[in-house]
């Protein structure tokens, strides 16, 4: 690789690191879920976004992937996907954080699609995997037991929820792996178009399996955000723990709203078409509430 390209990364991902712990401190241990803003200037201009961490271990989190229509064709045939925009989506399903998910093949209505890649959610295939040339296309799956792995999974019955990237295909057979995979920054070999910048959105999941790391960056937008390329993306989740990380639809489609309560503002995304586009899937976390006290039990010392 180029000497000046590893430099241009390695600043990108120290000024960002440094920013971080400047200005947003760890979350707490208990937290179920945290937020933060990204806000780094490199060579080519202003990248901006943000980072949402999810504690799978929590009790009060429950993750939420858009689940199967009830929709026919003319013909009689199942309907993948309804298009809808994830804000909307996220006020209908009760969610306090929403991003998109997997690439689609719009319909030529522009209301419905076919997701592509393996979609499942609680436990139901919404969308079978794509393969090519034997090899699944990079996926995230929740498992029963709250672990998440990047896929695929020895026993499909442990899946509760997966969401994925799209692989290869025969105008790129040699691209379509993961971001990163087991801590290795592998994304210049991910899809689609690595090294360009564009809006991005990917999902990934921490050494332990139990903490997610999801990423929207804003882009196309010079002066607010011109987009990262998927290496840079990769340096994200990275500096944020990522282990295991992978690239889901981008562009027009990157969506990030979060709202910790009805009645505040949704803290979101600038996406690049300035309105949130209907997309095929989503994931999402809702959250449980918290435990009341045991009544039993003496109050903790402060």
């Amino acid at each position: 690789m180029d000497p000046r390209r590893i430099a241009l990364i390695s600043f990108f991902a120290f000024v960002y690191v440094a920013a971080c712990r400047a200005v947003h401190p760890a979350p707490a241990p208990d937290e179920a879920i945290s937020i933060k803003p990204v806000e780094v200037r490199t060579d080519a201009g202003p990248v901006r976004g943000y980072v949402a961490t999810v504690d799978l271990a929590s009790p009060r989190v429950e993750v939420v992937v858009t689940g199967p229509t009830r929709w026919s064709d003319d013909e009689g045939r199942p309907i993948e996907a309804v298009l809808e925009p994830t804000d909307g989506w996220a006020r209908r399903l009760d969610v306090v954080f929403a991003m998109n998910a997997n690439f689609y093949n719009e319909s030529a209505d522009k209301r419905t699609a076919d997701i592509v890649g393996l979609a499942v959610s609680d436990g139901q295939v919404v969308s079978p995997a794509r393969t090519y040339a034997g090899v699944d296309d990079p996926s995230l799956l929740i498992l029963h037991d709250r672990r998440a792995i990047l896929g695929p999974a020895n026993d499909a019955g442990q899946v509760r929820h997966a969401v994925s990237g799209v692989g290869a295909s025969d105008g790129a057979p040699d691209l379509g792996g993961p971001l990163i995979r087991d801590g290795q920054n592998v994304a210049a070999h991910a899809r689609v178009v690595p090294l360009e910048r564009h809006p991005r959105t990917a999902i990934g999941v921490d050494q332990t399996g139990r903490r997610l790391i999801a990423v929207v960056i804003d882009g196309r937008q010079p002066g607010w955000s011109v987009g990262v390329t998927l290496p840079e993306l990769a340096d994200l989740m990275l500096a944020h723990g990522a282990h295991n990380a992978i690239n889901l639809d981008g562009g027009g489609s990157s969506s990030f709203v979060y709202r910790a309560h009805p009645d505040q503002p949704a803290v979101t995304n600038r996406p690049s078409d300035g309105y949130f586009r209907p997309v095929a899937n989503h994931l999402g976390v809702r959250l449980r509430p918290a435990p009341s006290p045991d009544p039993k039990q003496p109050p903790t010392p402060r």
